[in-house]
This record gives structure tokens, C-alpha cells and sequence, in this order.
């Protein structure tokens, strides 16, 4: 669904699918606590992420509504930080709940009085300008349906078959045959947004303008590995506001993309090697705190790329655009990298004493107990130098994931920040889109800017004091009318 909001909302405005979205999140979530069953939990999870893919999607577009693209980084940069916080805090107070009985129901519960201290704040306190209202029978001679279709069915079989990869394998039947269809679902609707007349849920200007498309899988190469490596959030926010201030505050954007995919390949590189059973606790963490400071560097500076590089009507659809980015990469990370890991233990575990009997390869939490839970000596040595080592494969295809990364984003183009919101956009009769196609932003300085808002206070001045003149009884005096031969009166 996620894809769909950023189109829906520009068509019907924003407040009419967040507020339904949070109302949404927050039923899913009591039937979640209230499930009797695991089809009415899974039901139940299935409505509590729609409503919770349109939260996501429409605080990144609302922040794109009210704040100026050159302060949207300090923004952007707090909601990751509160994002990596929670992913951290989230599973750790979960796992605190479901430890005892039937407490795991107030994962759920606990949603329900933020959700409605959020909503209520929301409706009191969030004014947006007035959007045109379209009618049903516009948006359905405009709306692209058959778009919709194709990469919603195509999503969802890639999620499924992905799930089925990191339970079942990559060799199963089912998995192969979701993956084949959803595939073909899902290149059939870009090329139905590149070539469709109506109103496309990707723009096709996303794909067809390099420094989107680069954006984009960048994005989806790191968001491959943040799914699978939470631990990393726990240095990412801090990183992440530095790189928002320095986007904000110095507009300087594209360095600091680079310097952070740099720094994560300095970390995962040096992982490869040093993070690993045996070696010194701090060293560790040290060469971990380095690559979470260049994931978090790199974390939401994307996102400001993609809106300056897009025209202001096409914001919405494309920061949809790249949180599907993100979405599908955290879904394929956890099928990859759990295989990798898998993979790695099944080549190993068999090899060493104690398997089979003592303990056995992970398939669950139970499993990792048992490994941990191993008396001291060399049975529980190497079981867990074996994990340490099926890890490592990891951080060895983390590395030049990172690098191609970096290759990408160094072929971005720069855009300015310098443009406020509702700024209209200025056609230009180029043909190559990433020159500037119809449609290109505006590429405005800060002279032209400051202008605007003088000329704009020089107006409200001028309008206040004809104002105080008609109140005090002072009549505007006009121009003298100078008669010229010839001229009619």
C-alpha cells in the first residue's frame, strides 16, 4: 500500500487518509491484543500495516508540505532518529512483555492511548493549505488503476516469497514461483507508469531522471542491510541529526551522502576482520560505532536528494516512491541474510562436537538459548566461533554493497535547496530530463529569494498604511492628470 498513498493523498488531501490511517493503526492493534487465534493475529498485524504504512508515508510528505525543502533536513533527521530509537527500544521492551504469560497482548495494547494522544494533537494543532477537490468521476477518467494493480499484486508476492525464502528456502517451489510472478507483476508496472497516460502511482520522471533512479538503489542496497543489522541504530540517530544540521544549516547535501556510504565501507571492511569471536569487546564495539555513524550519516539524506530533484506536484508520489524502496530492501534483507547465515551455520555446525545432540543449527529463539546456554569449554567455543564466522559472510557482502552505493550516489546531480513550499515550477524547453525537462524545478539563489520576501513585506507595509490612512479619515490623494493635445476626456 505504501506506494498508493503518495498519488490517493494528492487527489483527496492529506488530513483524509492520516487521520483514517491512525484510526486504522489503532484498531489493528486492539484486535492484534484481543487475537484468539494465530489467522486472527496475522489478519489483524495485515490492518494494523496499512494503517501504519499510511503514518509513515504521510509524515515524510506532510513534513514535505509545510517545511522549505532547506530546512527539511532537520526535520527528516529527527523523525530517523526517533525511528532508530524505537527500533532499538521496541523489541527490547517486546521481549520484556512476552516473557511473562499473556503480557505479549500489551505490545499491541500500547498503541492505542499514543495512537490517540497523536491523533487528537493532529487534529487541533495540524493546518495544511486547502487542496483542489477532484471528483470521482475525475479521478476515475485519471487515475491509474491498472498501475495500482500491477504493483500491489506484484509487492505482495515478492514479500511472501521472500518470507518463504528465509523459512523454506530459495529452492522451494512456492518461493521460486512467487518470486518469478511477483517479479514480472513488478516490472510490468514500471513499464505501464513509464508509458501510461493517467496519473501514474511512480511518477515517470522518477524513472527517468538519473539521480532519482541512483537514489533509489542506493536506498534499496542499504536498506538490504539495515533490516538485518538493528544493532546499528543505537549510533545511527546521533549521525543521522548531524547529517540533517549540516544539510540544513550549510546546504551541503551530497558530501555528506558520500562521507557516510565512505565511512560505513571503512567499518564493514574493518568487521570483516576484527568483529569476531576472540576478539577485544571494545575493539568491536569501536569499529561498530564507525560503521553505524556512516549508515546514519547516510540514513535520510536521500530523501532530500529525490524532492529537490522532483517538481513540487510529483513530491508526494515520490517520497512514497522511495519508502517502497525501502520497504521492498528491508523484506529481501531479511530472506537474504538469514539464507547467508544459515548457510553458513549448515556448512559448519555438522563438523563440530556436540551437534545433534547438544545443540543444533537455529531455527528459532530456542535454538540460539541452547548455543548460549552451553557450558564453557570447547564445544561451546566452537559452536560459537562457527556463528562468528557464518556472520562474517555478512559484513563481507555489506562491504561492497556500500561501495556500489557510493559508485551511484557520486554520479548524482546537485539541486538547490532554495526553494519554499507551494513555489511554483518553471518549464523549460529542454529534452534531456536531467538537465531539466518540463516540469523542472526551479532553481532559484538566495538573492532571488531574499527579493521575493522584501518585495513581499514592502507590499504588507504599503497595504497597512492605507489601511491606518482610511481609518483616520485621511483621503489618498491622486496622481495629477496631466491633458495632452489629442487626448479625450
Amino acid at each position: 500500500m505504501t506506494p498508493l498513498w503518495g498519488r490517493v493523498t494528492d487527489i483527496v488531501g492529506r488530513k483524509y487518509i492520516l487521520y483514517p490511517g491512525i484510526v486504522v493503526f489503532a484498531v489493528g492493534s486492539a484486535l492484534c491484543g484481543a487475537s484468539q487465534s494465530m489467522n486472527m493475529l496475522i489478519a489483524s498485524r495485515a490492518l494494523q500495516g496499512i494503517g501504519g504504512g499510511a503514518i509513515m508515508s504521510l509524515t515524510q510528505i506532510i513534513i514535505g508540505d509545510i517545511v522549505p525543502l532547506a530546512k527539511r533536513g532537520i526535520y527528516n533527521s529527527f523523525f530517523g532518529a526517533v525511528w532508530g530509537i524505537s527500533s532499538c527500544v521496541g523489541p527490547v521492551l517486546g521481549g520484556i512483555l512476552a516473557q511473562h504469560g499473556n503480557n505479549w497482548r500489551w505490545c499491541f495494547f500500547l498503541n492505542l492511548p499514543t495512537a490517540g494522544i497523536a491523533l487528537a494533537a493532529l487534529y487541533f494543532s495540524l493546518n495544511l493549505n486547502p487542496t483542489r477537490k477532484n471528483t470521482w468521476a475525475t479521478l476515475a477518467r485519471t487515475f491509474d488503476f491498472l498501475g495500482l494493480a500491477l504493483i500491489m499484486s506484484g509487492c505482495a508476492c515478492l514479500v511472501v516469497g521472500f518470507s518463504f525464502a528465509s523459512d523454506h528456502g530459495w529452492g522451494d517451489k512456492a518461493t521460486v514461483a512467487l518470486l518469478v510472478v511477483g517479479g514480472v507483476l513488478f516490472v510490468s508496472s514500471l513499464v505501464n507508469f513509464l508509458f501510461t497516460k493517467r496519473n501514474a502511482i511512480i511518477p515517470p520522471r522518477v524513472l527517468k531522471t538519473r539521480t532519482t533512479v541512483f537514489l533509489m538503489l542506493a536506498s534499496l542496497l542499504q536498506a538490504i542491510r539495515h533490516s538485518t543489522e538493528e544493532a546499528h541504530t543505537l549510533r545511527a540517530p546521533l549521525s543521522t541529526v548531524v547529517a540533517g544540521q549540516i544539510n540544513s544549516r550549510l546546504r551541503i547535501v551530497r558530501p555528506v551522502l558520500w562521507v557516510g556510504y565512505a565511512i560505513a565501507i571503512l567499518g564493514y571492511g574493518l568487521a570483516i576482520k576484527y568483529v569476531a569471536y576472540g576478539q577485544s569487546i571494545g575493539s568491536q564495539m569501536v569499529i561498530l560505532i564507525i560503521a553505524g555513524l556512516g549508515v546514519g550519516l547516510s540514513l535520510a539524506v536521500p530523501l532530500i536528494m529525490i524532492q529537490a530533484a522532483m517538481p513540487l506536484k510529483e513530491m508526494a508520489a515520490s517520497t512514497s516512491s522511495w519508502l517502497l524502496t525501502r520497504s521492498l530492501g528491508g523484506t529481501l534483507g531479511i530472506a537474504v541474510f538469514q539464507s547467508v547465515i544459515s548457510s553458513g551455520l549448515q556448512s559448519r555446525f555438522p563438523k563440530l562436537e556436540g551437534y545433534g545432540t547438544l545443540f543444533g543449527i537455529p531455527r528459532d529463539l530456542a535454538g540460539y538459548h541452547k548455543i548460549h546456554d552451553l557450558p564453557q569449554g570447547p564445544i561451546r567455543d566452537g559452536a560459537v566461533r562457527a556463528f562468528s564466522h557464518s556472520l562474517r559472510l555478512c559484513y563481507i557482502i555489506w562491504t561492497p554493497m556500500f561501495a556500489a552505493a557510493l559508485l551511484l550516489a557520486l554520479f548524482t546531480k546537485h539541486y538547490t535547496l532554495n526553494r519554499l513550499p507551494g513555489q511554483a515550477t518553471k518549464p523549460t524547453a529542454q529534452t534531456d530530463v536531467e538537465k531539466g525537462a518540463i516540469g523542472d524545478v526551479e532553481e532559484t539563489d538566495d538573492s532571488e529569494v531574499m527579493d521575493n520576501s522584501i518585495d513581499r513585506s514592502k507590499s504588507v507595509a504599503s497595504q497597512k498604511e492605507q489601511l491606518a490612512n482610511l481609518e483616520a479619515g485621511v483621503v489618498p490623494t491622486q496622481p495629477e492628470l496631466t491633458l495632452k493635445p489629442g487626448m479625450n476626456v
